[in-house]
């Protein structure tokens, strides 16, 4: 299945809000916490940001119609971290004027909520590929098995025409099997793909099972590529579920973009 990136921001940006969590605690002017909330806000924004962007280009490249594996860059947001371990109590009290209290007081709490929901949807996604990854690796596994049992009687067929010196009867089920083949054979760099093989292969080899059910190879050919077709539309149900899913992830952390940044500002 496909990997699962964590891009870590740089080392100095770590150390960066070390300092401003060190200042915070020794300094309750509320003044200087407002400003160093803000940067923390700031940049927990534009690393909602980041990882929206992400994964909408990553995406774009994802799916088994492309011929690559899931691949999803999924950059983890470091000031995440910060901002969890942050006490309510505190951030009201330093942070919320005494003008209209109350209502911002709740814009906070609203605040703290979204900051829970963005680390639980991080928990999420690292399980839900981790869970779905091993899934998919054992029907891709089964596919690939099953397929190769097709390859290997196709190369029966046409090294047994090639021994004897002749060729299949036209239109025949050997022939059209052959004709199969050749033509997946021009697809290029990806014809070894799960997509390209299940409808290259698979799809029309089923067809042609149908068509010639009563030949000889027609049932050994049925019992290989039902396999590969449960096999196929299990790892695209997987595939689905992942984009949806993913697709899901990059709009909430677009949503919260604007509200880490626009609550404070009315406090």
């Amino acid at each position: 299945m496909g990997n699962y990136f964590y891009n870590a921001n740089c080392i100095w940006i770590g150390a960066f809000f070390t300092w401003i969590g060190k200042s915070i605690n020794k300094n309750s002017d509320r003044k200087k916490y407002k400003e160093s909330l803000n940067l923390l806000l700031n940049h927990f924004a534009q690393g909602c940001k980041n990882q929206h962007d992400s994964i909408r280009r990553s995406l774009k490249n994802s799916g088994l119609e492309k011929g690559n594996d899931f691949s999803i860059t999924f950059p983890t947001i470091k000031t995440l971290t910060y901002l969890s371990d942050l006490d309510l109590s505190i951030f009201i009290k330093y942070y919320v004027s005494n003008k209209n209290k109350k209502l911002k007081s709740i814009a906070v709490t609203q605040l703290f909520e979204t900051i829970g929901n963005i680390n639980a949807i991080q928990i999420e996604a690292k399980e839900l590929i981790e869970y779905f990854r091993k899934e998919s690796g054992n029907y891709e596994t089964n596919y690939r098995s099953s397929l190769q049992k097709v390859v290997s009687l196709h190369d029966t067929i046409l090294n047994n025409f090639k021994v004897n010196d002749h060729s299949p009867n036209p239109n025949s089920m050997d022939d059209k099997l052959i004709q199969i083949f050749e033509r997946w054979s021009q697809l290029g760099e990806n014809k070894n793909s799960i997509f390209n093989t299940y409808n290259s292969i698979i799809k029309p080899t089923e067809a042609l099972v149908y068509e010639f059910d009563k030949s000889t190879n027609s049932l050994i050919l049925l019992d290989l590529v039902i396999p590969c077709h449960e096999a196929y539309i299990n790892i695209e149900k997987i595939y689905n579920h992942l984009i949806d899913d993913y697709k899901r992830y990059a709009k909430i952390s677009y949503k919260i973009i604007r509200s880490c940044i626009n609550h404070p500002k009315t406090i």
